[in-house]
């Protein structure tokens, strides 16, 4: 299982989840952090491989997106937050992703 918050209100280490399936480097120190590195998901075969920097992770607002088929470039242009990036990497649903993140569903 990985590594999930610990009590409501924490955020999911989107960082490390993400830095385990590609090398993530440091672009921007501007709100937070911007790191670039290859796009986990266009590697699985899902999409045509992009370049070695078309990968975007901001961990401070806990989303990643691939922009390499911006402007005509490779890639296979998916976002999202950490439950979307299990989906995509896993090919799972959205109840096992939050399992797997150890995310619990509150009251309702």
């Amino acid at each position: 299982m990985v590594e999930g918050p610990t009590k409501e209100g924490d955020m999911i280490d989107l960082l490390s989840l993400i830095g385990r399936d590609t090398q993530l480097r440091r672009t921007s120190a501007c709100h937070g952090g911007e790191y670039s590195g290859p796009c986990p998901i266009c590697r699985k075969g899902k999409g045509r491989p992009c370049g070695t920097d078309r990968f975007k992770v901001w961990p401070q607002v806990e989303r990643w997106a691939c922009l390499g088929g911006k402007y005509g470039r490779s890639g296979c242009d998916r976002s999202g937050d950490a439950i979307q990036y299990l989906r995509e990497r896993d090919g799972i649903g959205f109840r096992e992703a939050c399992e797997r993140l150890g995310i619990r569903r509150g009251p309702v």
